[in-house]
């Protein structure tokens, strides 16, 4: 598929994820929880990591972001796919530090709409997550 990003923006764009759907079925009648169900919805998606100072870490020469239970990074993918606040995400950048690692999108999306030739972006917090599903953990062969 070709790309909709513009130049710009493939620059700023350059690690890719992949995005699972997790759900979590809720019988109407009983209000009985069900399973998870697990998709994969998308493929080696670009998109952008932007890191959330963690303030409480001091070091010689300033502060440094330190991957913690607390610290919230937020991710920016293009308008032009429907990405949930319920969403797991899969880096698969090949090459990158974080290649591997799993998050879990939350809360609402902050949406820019696209104007002179660029599309829109939509930016979501997120967390890492140590304990994906069991069905993304096979798939990319992440250890509890």
């Amino acid at each position: 598929m070709e790309s909709v990003l513009n130049e710009r923006q493939e620059a700023i764009f350059y690690h890719q994820c992949d995005v699972w759907r997790v759900e979590r079925p809720v019988a109407s009648s009983t209000g009985e929880v069900g399973p998870d169900t697990t998709e994969q919805v998308y493929r080696a998606e670009p998109c952008h990591y932007g890191y959330t100072q963690n303030i409480d870490t001091g070091t010689g020469a300033g502060r440094i972001v330190v991957p913690g239970q607390f610290t919230r990074d937020t991710i920016t993918f293009s308008t032009t796919i429907t990405i949930r606040n319920t969403d797991m995400l899969v880096n698969v950048t090949p090459g990158s530090v974080l290649h591997g690692q799993v998050h879990r999108l939350e809360g609402d999306s902050q949406t820019v709409e696209g104007s002179r030739g660029r599309v829109g972006s939509q930016s979501f917090m997120a967390m890492v997550e140590k304990k994906p599903p069991a069905r993304i953990a096979n798939a990319y062969g992440i250890r509890p």
